[in-house]
């Protein structure tokens, strides 16, 4: 039955054969509205806080105070990621997709919740100690904020900084050759070696793009956090940035997280999705026989 059928019912009939939901986090649809509810499971598959477990958070909340009031985007938002996981988190725009991922890490800092690193809890450290638990994770932005003077090899250099390498790094003239080898392993790894001398503001977007993914890698992360990465790039860029991401990961058994509009790529390159609707989590499923048009309702106005 497509969700346009059931929304002719009647409305009890309509808000009973849409109860579907089996998750932790389950929205009271009736409250919300019909228009937003799907055709499928929502939470199935979707993994508890176990020893394989790389990112927890438990009860995330974000509150924002103004001079008008109040304003909540995130709403209580629970979810566990397995090391080795390639994880989508999708939405509408203002759903809370990205404040949900930087408050994973304390980028933005959280107003509820805890938050688990590779069983760690963050939420209780600050200062050296919050960057080297932070260090395990390498981040990769819509904007690359590469240093565009410099060349390509000393901007992969610059991943070293997290795990406490020196000054040193700030530019390959004067790197030490086992860190210079290893950004050098680094862009090799994202096709890109043959441009190590080139100057960063003389790149494409995509190669700026993947020069940003070698500098995280030069971090040696467990996770990689990545905000709409493709973004900004034209669509054959973007879908050539999502299979090195899911390359990767494969290859080397990295966990990735990565936000992202595009449906497409969230379908074809995440084993799991979560999905967000004004600020929290209404999917957490795996993304094996999902079409887009099953998630179409996430992108509803629920009003919210």
């Amino acid at each position: 039955m497509l969700l346009r059928d059931i929304l002719n019912m009647p409305t009890s009939s309509a808000i009973d054969r849409i109860r579907v939901i089996d998750g932790p986090n389950a929205v009271d649809l009736e409250r919300e509205g019909a228009q937003s509810a799907p055709s499928l499971p929502r939470f199935t598959d979707a993994p508890g806080i176990n020893s394989k477990t790389a990112l927890a958070v438990k009860g995330l909340g974000k509150t924002y105070t103004t001079q008008n009031g109040t304003n909540t985007v995130l709403r209580d938002v629970s979810f566990a990621i397995n090391a080795g996981d390639s994880v989508a988190i999708v939405g509408a725009n203002g759903s809370g997709k990205s404040t949900s991922l930087r408050c994973a890490m304390r980028l933005i800092e959280p107003t509820t919740g805890e938050i688990f690193l590779e069983g760690r809890p963050l939420m209780g450290l600050s200062g050296l100690a919050l960057r080297k638990a932070r260090s395990k994770v390498g981040f990769v932005f819509q904007k690359h904020n590469l240093s565009t003077r410099l060349s390509v090899l000393s901007n992969v250099l610059h991943g070293g900084f997290a795990r406490g390498c020196g000054i040193r790094n700030w530019t390959h003239s004067i790197a030490p050759k086992e860190e210079r080898d290893r950004a050098l392993d680094c862009l090799d790894q994202v096709g890109l070696a043959d441009l190590a001398g080139r100057r960063a503001d003389q790149l494409s977007g995509g190669q700026s793009q993947r020069v940003a993914i070698a500098r995280a890698l030069m971090q040696g992360p467990s996770l990689i956090f990545a905000d709409e990465p493709a973004a900004s790039l034209d669509p054959k860029a973007g879908e050539d940035m999502m299979a090195l991401f899911s390359d990767l990961c494969r290859r080397t058994g990295l966990t990735l997280i990565v936000v992202s509009h595009n449906l497409e790529h969230a379908l074809a390159y995440a084993d799991r999705l979560i999905g967000l609707q004004a600020g929290s989590v209404v999917l957490d499923r795996k993304s094996t026989g999902l079409t887009r048009e099953d998630l179409a309702w996430l992108y509803e106005e629920t009003g919210a």
